[in-house]
Order: structure tokens, then sequence, then C-alpha cells
């Protein structure tokens, strides 16, 4: 992976990212949040959120589990805004049949 390094990191389009840094791209833990409210807290890899993180949406959502590619990919949880919750595997950003609604 390269150098790793903490860094603050402020895009022209608002959007800022603090956490590990490394090869031009988040690579680590760090935090990223979108300039529309989006905030996603975990591991990334090569710029993409893979391993294990946990997404906040601006109207009060919340996904925890596993990433893969920037998609929700594994175990996972969510609890959308309106209280409604599906537990179980995701595939592909989709909740897979099987899980826990």
């Amino acid at each position: 992976m390269g150098f790793t390094e903490r860094k603050r990191v402020v895009s022209p389009s608002g959007h800022v990212y603090e956490g590990d840094w490394a090869n031009g791209q988040p690579n680590g833990k760090g935090k990223m949040t979108w300039a529309d409210g989006l905030i996603y807290d975990g591991d990334w890899v090569n710029g993409k959120q893979q391993g294990k993180g946990k997404m906040t949406t601006p109207d009060g959502g919340i996904y925890e589990g596993d990433w893969f590619d920037g998609i929700q990919h594994g175990k996972g949880k969510i609890i959308y805004a309106d209280g409604e919750s599906y537990e179980g595997d995701w595939v592909k950003g989709s909740p897979a049949p099987g899980g826990a609604y």
C-alpha cells in the first residue's frame, strides 16, 4: 500500500476526508463527510469503502457492517429513518433473501 499518513482533505465539491491516506487516496481507517451530509466512518482500500464501516444518511438512516469495493456486501444491519430495519446478508448493495426485517 505504500507509506500511510494521517490526513485531512477537503475536495472542491465540499467533501471532507479525515484519516489514513496512502497513494493519493483514502487507505486504512477514515471518515468521509460528503457535502450533502452523508457520512461513512470505517475501513478504506484504494479510495473505496472496504472492510467494516458505518454509513449515516442525512435523513438519519444508519447502515453498519461489511463493505466491498464501495458498496454494502457481506453481513450488515440497516435502520432506516422511519425506524424499519433489516439485518442479514448483503449482496452488491442490496439486502439478500433470508435476512430479518
